[in-house]
């Protein structure tokens, strides 16, 4: 299987050395781990001591089989290695004469923002059926035969003794059942920007000195 090496650079000796010992913890083997003073533009030495490793960024490099590699990756993450796509400030030790000007560095905090999505609110529309009753008052006609017996002795002038069919039709009334549509309410969606104010909480370096006097030859 392939040998992988993993390499990640932390801001200072006790972040370098946590992750090592989470490695160490998590049963890579300690010849496997390599920690060296990271210097931007020189080459990583294995020589380097605690003195040599003290006030400087430190790189770890692991060296392990792919099949490790995550398990690696997973645990150097979590001691917040440096983003090496930005400046690193070098924290070597560096000697200057007389005249120089030693500049010291500082991060400033600067604060953007961007939009993400919280989600919304999704209206959908749908019909439903709801049983409805009304009262309505029909008329219905009913046709009766009325016999009356004529004792008054009136006379037929001319009787016509013949078949005659009389017929009174009956009407009756129905409901019918008419629909129209009406608008009842009206629904929108309308968004409000309210603002807000976040209190962002982060931590910056920064170079300060120490003055040291530093004794000379002279034996007064």
């Amino acid at each position: 299987m392939i040998d992988e090496t993993i390499v990640a650079v932390f801001d200072t000796a006790d972040h370098a050395g946590a992750a090592v010992r989470d490695l160490l913890a998590a049963k890579i083997p300690k010849g496997a781990i390599d920690q060296n003073a990271f210097r931007p533009g020189h080459a990583a030495s294995g020589d380097d001591t605690a003195d040599t490793l003290e006030g400087c960024p430190i790189s770890v490099s692991v060296t392990v089989k792919r099949a490790h590699v995550i398990q690696v990756l997973e645990t150097l993450e979590r001691h917040n290695p440096i983003d090496l796509d930005e400046p690193i400030l070098d924290y070597s030790a560096k000697q200057v004469s007389g005249g120089e000007t030693l500049h010291l560095a500082e991060e400033q905090l600067d604060i953007g923002v961007r939009s993400i999505n919280r989600g919304g609110t999704r209206v959908h529309r749908y019909a439903t059926a709801t049983p409805v009753e009304r009262k309505v008052t029909l008329r219905d006609e009913a046709v009766t035969v009325e016999r009356r017996p004529v004792t008054d002795g009136r006379r037929v002038a001319e009787a016509q003794f013949s078949d005659v069919t009389v017929e009174a039709m009956a009407v009756a009334e129905e409901a019918v059942v008419a629909k129209t549509v009406h608008v009842r309410e009206e629904v929108s969606l309308r968004k409000e920007t309210v603002e807000r104010v976040k209190t962002v909480r982060d931590t910056v370096r920064c170079e300060d000195i120490a003055i040291e006097r530093v004794p000379g030859n002279s034996a007064e």
